[in-house]
């Protein structure tokens, strides 16, 4: 299974990712190795949605394509269905609760 990170920035310090992270309404430090990336949305199905949501937001960004365990998968399509249905006020939200199911490290 095939996870989308929407990444806006990676770090050697996590000083510098989270002084990034307080920038957008959704975004997670997460550590990879030796660097910290800021994600601010992640998604299974949704990709090209959250592209243009990001793209209409003015947002540089990065999709980082990354592998996931299938129950992993399972909670983010909930996520995604979820993410779909609901307003466009309450997505902020609906992205954040995804971003808290990844580890904080990969």
């Amino acid at each position: 299974p095939v996870l989308y990170a929407f990444q806006v920035g990676v770090f050697k310090s996590f000083d510098n990712a989270n002084n990034l992270k307080n920038n957008y309404a959704s975004a997670k430090v997460i550590k990879d190795q030796e660097y910290y990336r800021v994600f601010i949305g992640v998604t299974v199905n949704n990709k090209d949605i959250l592209r243009n949501l990001f793209e209409t937001q003015g947002y540089n960004y990065y999709v980082k394509e990354m592998q996931i365990s299938e129950e992993l998968q399972g909670i983010l399509i909930k996520y995604d269905e979820f993410f779909m249905q609901t307003s466009e006020v309450n997505r902020v939200e609906v992205l954040k609760n995804m971003l808290e199911c990844l580890p904080d490290e990969l």
